[in-house]
């Protein structure tokens, strides 16, 4: 499968913070063969996904590469291309499958047209680009790819917006492929299922792939070579599968409960949209009849594999998706007949920490500002919804907060994009709680981080719910996350509570 030339090189990349000179990355060098599979690991922050944008040329105006990094493209130098140039081979000749997609993805647009422009920017005519689009699709077992092509991002499982984003790196066969925790947010067959994809691009079109991932089972299966980061630096280089690191189990148990805090009763959530394919209105139905319920001060787990409904069961909790019929009693409360104003007031009590955190945070706001913002919060016509400090108190208040999510002093005074996917998992956390709500909904909470990280941030969750007595519902297809901090766990299948029947 090699060549003489590789089809990547990397030689010295060094990148530095613009105003203050600290360096991210520091001296990388590694090559890469045509139909090579190169497995990049590291705790978070060790700095893979800062390589991984230099390798495309998308590091924030904020960073800069050094003079004397040189990057090449088969023979093609990237080091010294303007941006200009980049547009012609970013996306056609290398392309990434990005670690957070709703960041990612426009919002506004439809993901089959998102995937189809994808590929007539670069010169693929629109029937060709579309039947490429619906094939991939297909083979990554999105279910019925016409109609997945008619949703919106927000309307989409996390780990149907992966797909969507492989899809879309995939769509021109590129020379090199950059994965960043492309399969972290799938369950085991799915995950499978998407290597088994990238293997075949490597044997049929000799596509080398960067797989970035915090899965060292993965890794070490599915990459021919494997180096090891930290710091920024890369400490190892070589074909030894690794170990993963041994995590302790620490099993948290709810010691309270009482009366129902969420009900929620035969919920039915359907998505209308009109088909970009064709001249038709889809529908498709993600929740079929689900009931739970979840005491006060209890966590409860959501399982299923990905696309299952889970995330769908999240946003009807907390109306931002529309619900066809059913109940959501927060205590007597139906949610379901709030009006506006009163919704606004009920949310203060239910908060949600998304699966995608960098894509949930405003890139402009520091981050002791944003989760101020939860605490200070009100409507345009006066009507005071949250209100709970305002000015220095509130931003007293937020960094206290940050404090105790186990963040350092420095995290709140940057932006969101300066930080680790780790650390604004955290930020994330902090600003729910600011709150102080009764309903914690944790959407994937720990899905992009490395195995330590996710250690933390479950005991941080299960330190947070017997401190304050926070109801959780914990929603995940990782089994093991679930069990160690749920009393209850509920499983899904196609809309539907219950695993699917044995073969």
């Amino acid at each position: 499968m090699s060549t003489p030339h590789p089809a990547l090189r990397v030689r010295d990349l060094t990148v530095r913070a613009r105003t203050t000179g600290a360096s991210l990355i520091e001296g990388v060098s590694f090559e890469a063969m045509r139909g090579e599979a190169i497995g990049i690991v590291g705790a978070s922050g060790a700095g893979k996904s800062t390589v991984a944008l230099a390798l495309m040329g998308l590091l924030s105006p904020a960073l800069e590469r050094t003079p004397t990094s040189a990057l090449w493209l088969g023979e093609t130098a990237l080091h010294d291309r303007t941006e200009r140039d980049w547009r012609t081979v970013r996306g056609r000749r290398i392309a990434m499958v990005f670690q957070e997609p709703l960041l990612a993805l426009d919002p506004t647009m439809r993901v089959g047209a998102q995937v189809i422009e994808a590929g007539t920017v670069h010169g693929l005519a629109p029937e060709e680009a579309e039947r490429r689009t619906l094939e991939l699709f297909a083979q990554l077992e999105l279910p019925e790819p016409e109609q997945v092509a008619t949703r919106y991002p927000h309307e989409l499982s996390g780990g149907m917006r992966q797909r969507v984003l492989l899809a879309m790196a995939m769509l021109h066969r590129p020379e090199v492929v950059i994965a960043d925790e492309a399969t972290t947010a799938l369950d085991p067959a799915l995950r499978r299922t998407v290597l088994d994809v990238l293997d075949a691009l490597r044997r049929e079109h000799g596509t080398t792939v960067l797989l970035i991932s915090h899965d060292h089972a993965v890794v070490a299966a599915r990459c021919d070579r494997v180096l090891t980061m930290a710091a920024g630096r890369i400490t190892s280089d070589g074909p030894t599968p690794l170990t993963p690191p041994t995590v302790r189990p620490t099993m948290a148990r709810t010691e309270q409960a009482g009366a129902p805090l969420l009900t929620v009763r035969d919920l039915v959530v359907d998505y209308t949209a009109a088909s970009v394919v064709r001249d038709t209105n889809t529908s498709t139905r993600a929740v079929e009849g689900l009931t739970l319920t979840i005491d006060r001060g209890e966590v409860v787990g959501l399982i299923g594999p990905s696309g299952s409904g889970k995330t769908s069961v999240a946003r009807a909790i907390l109306r931002l998706t529309p619900v066809t019929r059913g109940t959501i009693q927060l205590e007597t409360t139906n949610l379901l007949t709030l009006d506006a104003r009163a919704l606004r007031r009920m949310r203060r009590r239910l908060q949600w920490i998304p699966q995608d955190a960098g894509a949930a945070l405003t890139p402009h706001l520091r981050v002791d500002d944003l989760v101020a913002e939860g605490l200070e919060v009100h409507v345009a016509e006066g009507l005071e919804v949250h209100g709970l400090a305002r000015g220095g108190e509130a931003r007293c208040q937020a960094r206290a907060l940050l404090d105790e999510v186990g963040l350092p002093a420095r995290a709140a005074t940057v932006r969101p994009a300066e930080l680790s996917t780790g650390e604004r998992q955290r930020v994330a956390i902090a600003r729910a709680l600011a709150t102080r709500p009764d309903l914690l909904v944790c959407d994937e909470p720990v899905a992009n981080l490395d195995p330590s990280r996710r250690a933390q941030i479950l005991d941080l969750l299960a330190a947070l719910q017997r401190a304050r007595g926070l109801s959780i519902l914990l929603i995940s297809h990782d089994e093991s996350a679930v069990e160690r901090l749920a009393s209850r766990v509920i499983s899904m299948y196609l809309g539907r509570s219950g695993a699917p029947a044995a073969p």
